[in-house]
């Protein structure tokens, strides 16, 4: 992949980071943290539940809550912008609020995704490792 820089990554749509950022996450969910917790689990289903457990909006916005005093000025203006993109598509399992953070969280990831910023990604990797899912 092609990186670009951070000034131009933040001219990008924000809508277009969080698709970015959805995808690289549920990667890394999947293929890197899911292994290091289903080793007692074989049936599919289980995985895709924990897999969906770190996924949901609920979730996204608890990392939020932890990464946003770590956040720049160009990321926090990434997130405000994020925040208020028109998406009229809340599911029903969230809150409005939720929803907003967790695209800002996508957002933010999809940012650090196409700027190649690898250490920003593992640093929301590590808050979501060390807490315990119920699902």
């Amino acid at each position: 992949m092609n990186l670009i820089s951070e000034k131009d990554a933040s001219q990008l749509n924000p809508l277009y980071l969080a698709f970015v950022g959805d995808a690289v996450w549920s990667y890394n969910i999947r293929a890197i943290m899911l292994p290091e917790k289903i080793a007692n689990y074989s049936k599919a289903s289980e995985m895709h539940n924990m897999a969906t457990s770190y996924e949901c909006a609920s979730f996204q916005s608890e990392i939020f809550a932890e990464l946003e005093p770590t956040f720049s000025s160009l990321e926090k203006d990434l997130v405000k912008r994020a925040r208020n993109a028109h998406n009229n598509n809340v599911p029903k399992s969230t809150t409005l609020a939720n929803y907003k953070r967790a695209t800002a969280v996508e957002a933010l990831i999809g940012f650090w995704h196409v700027t190649g910023n690898l250490g920003r990604i593992n640093a929301a990797l590590n808050i979501a490792r060390r807490k315990e899912i119920q699902y």
